[in-house]
């Protein structure tokens, strides 16, 4: 017994220092995949005030900040949005507004098919827009830019739809309108054209569908860093929740057009004031122009690959969804397409 009792301690120590051991080597692994984890971008630090956004905005504060309340008659609207969102029937609604109900509005746009611009030309134009007197709306697909304080504050609105079926209308037409083109060059005449289908795109792992955080990169603005690389960078999607918050009054969804009018008539009377009348009235107009959204069928392979590249931009899309209905709960817009699955 007196024999055992010394071998019994020095088993205990060896034990202890065992579990020591692997206790330190498992702390060193972990600190050394967190701190590959930072670097690489995936779950970097940030800001103080970007981690307020990152981890207080996704709690549905659907507020408009006091700052954004439009500035009467010299009230200036920027309509920046992504490609293929239905965007041209607003577009088409201001101008309506202007012709029949004679409001004084400076309609502009960036994208006048016949000028050739850079984008520093196209931002001249923006600052100038943005410090003339008067109501004016502006029509742009360039990414939210944050002005000095000596430009003047613009009045931030958008448009988004669903991710996939955005990216498959964009291809659709990029394919169609580039196909037409090269016949054009061939035969003198725009014809028809085969071409890969959007779902033999996505199987095949084509470029033109590997589109991602589109919808990230286009929020979260101009800046080098970290907008440049908001594919993989949780910044990116932190900046771009803070802009959507604090520079915009409100931000629409294509599959309820109707709705997004009705919410602009509330949140900017002077501008929107009427337009559901003319939109009922001219709708064929309108639907006229959205044809072109018409949902591409894919199959559900082609889905699943495209829902996991576009998981970053499908969070922000279906958190700027869940505000929009909410917005539309506190203005009181009840209508038939206020339900809208997330």
């Amino acid at each position: 017994m007196a024999v055992m009792l010394p071998l019994c301690k020095k088993f205990i120590c060896v034990r202890t220092f065992y579990i020591a051991l692997i206790a330190f080597f498992v702390g060193f692994g972990l600190n050394f995949y967190f701190s590959l984890q930072q670097r690489d971008g995936v779950n970097v630090s940030l800001p103080r005030h970007e981690k307020t956004v990152h981890e207080g905005y996704e709690k549905r504060d659907t507020s408009v900040p006091s700052h954004l309340s439009p500035r009467g008659d010299n009230t200036k609207i920027i309509f920046n949005v992504l490609p293929k969102t239905g965007s041209k029937d607003l577009f088409m609604l201001v101008k309506d507004v202007v012709l029949y109900l004679n409001r004084e509005i400076d309609i502009k746009t960036t994208m006048n098919p016949n000028l050739t611009r850079s984008y520093d030309d196209k931002l001249d134009e923006i600052r100038e827009f943005v410090r003339s007197p008067g109501m004016g709306f502006l029509y742009t697909y360039m990414r939210y830019f944050k002005f000095q304080d000596d430009t003047g504050k613009p009045t931030y609105i958008s448009i988004v739809s669903d991710p996939i079926d955005r990216l498959a209308s964009h291809y659709q037409y990029f394919i169609n309108e580039n196909c037409r083109e090269r016949e054009l060059k061939k035969t003198g005449e725009r014809q028809n054209c085969k071409y890969e289908s959007f779902e033999e795109c996505v199987l095949n792992n084509g470029d033109l569908c590997k589109s991602r955080g589109d919808l990230v990169g286009h929020f979260c603005g101009t800046d080098k860093h970290p907008c440049k690389s908001h594919v993989r960078s949780s910044r990116a999607y932190a900046r771009a929740l803070f802009n959507i918050q604090n520079n915009y009054v409100t931000i629409g969804i294509t599959e309820d057009f109707e709705g997004f009018i009705k919410i602009l008539e509330k949140l900017l009377p002077n501008v929107f004031n009427g337009c559901s009348q003319i939109y009922h009235q001219r709708k064929s107009v309108y639907k006229a122009q959205a044809e072109q959204l018409k949902q591409t069928i894919i199959s559900e392979e082609a889905r699943n690959i495209l829902m996991k590249r576009l998981s970053v931009d499908y969070r922000l899309y279906n958190f700027i969804k869940e505000k929009y209905r909410n917005t539309k709960q506190e203005l009181g817009i009840i209508d038939l397409s206020s339900w809208m699955p997330l």
